[in-house]
């Protein structure tokens, strides 16, 4: 899966069956990936332009389950609702003390008035975020707080075994954390990093958006798998692929083979 950091995010099929009242929220990442919240009562969609699948809540009946279409497959990660928050590793060492500081006004994003704060990890500034109350209230974000501020953490932890997760740094360990003062700051609507490049924009919230009849339908011919089944169909598919890898690989230099292999090196770290 590409950018699971982005974590958490994946692709709507789109039915021209609609229902309204719903909430959508469109953000940009800072390599262009658009993701999607659909939220309608106490269910929530999230998915990203990359066709990767989808995640899907439903906090009345106490699921989440992850759709991916890489494998065919259904990821069930129910146990977030009765689990102890996972415990998030960094790539920088294990103690991390995050925190943010007020900046004041910030300007208007996707219409709605922000205020600007800064983000802080063990005293190290990574970033700023500018957030929005409203925002929270408008879009129903509030009663699913709770879940996403340990969703990925969760997810990290589901899918450690399949090394496609990298481990993260404090300091975007610091701004995932933000999920974790929504009720009192607001939603993040938009992110920069310790270099004040951009991360995350909200780029639209509608707060009377379309549902697709079959947004929150788990597609009926995947199977349901564990992040270990999942490794072991990953193995396999690069077994079946070797020959033609190691073919490829004859008409590549020993420069650039050596630095191919030097880049897998450091992706599964």
């Amino acid at each position: 899966m590409k950018n699971t950091k982005h974590l958490i995010c994946f692709i709507c099929l789109i039915i021209p069956s609609f229902s309204y009242a719903a909430s959508m929220i469109e953000s940009r990442s800072d390599n262009n990936e658009i993701t999607t919240i659909l939220i309608d009562g106490n269910k929530a969609r999230i998915e990203t332009s990359g066709n990767d699948g989808f995640l899907v809540m439903d906090i009345a009946n106490k699921s989440l389950k992850m759709v991916i279409h890489e494998f065919k497959a259904i990821l069930d990660m129910s146990d977030i609702f009765s689990q102890p928050p996972a415990r998030t590793t960094t790539a920088e060492g294990d103690f991390i003390d995050t925190y943010t500081e007020p900046k004041g006004l910030g300007p208007n994003v996707a219409g709605y008035e922000t205020e600007e704060y800064e983000i802080f990890a063990n005293d190290k500034y990574c970033g700023s975020a500018l957030v929005s109350i409203r925002a929270v209230q408008d879009t129903g974000l509030r009663k699913f707080a709770t879940v996403l501020q340990n969703l990925s953490g969760h997810i990290e932890q589901k899918m450690s075994r399949l090394s496609i997760v990298p481990r993260q740094s404090v300091c975007e360990i610091a701004t995932n954390k933000l999920t974790d003062k929504i009720h009192t700051i607001g939603f993040p609507l938009k992110t920069t990093n310790q270099f004040k490049q951009l991360t995350n924009e909200v780029i639209r919230i509608n707060t009377r958006s379309n549902v697709p009849a079959n947004a929150f339908v788990i597609p009926a011919d995947y199977k349901k798998t564990t992040p270990s089944e999942m490794m072991r169909n990953a193995a396999k598919q690069i077994k079946d692929a070797s020959p033609l890898i190691l073919e490829m690989m004859k008409n590549i230099s020993p420069a650039d083979r050596e630095m191919m292999l030097r880049k897998l090196q450091q992706m599964q770290r």
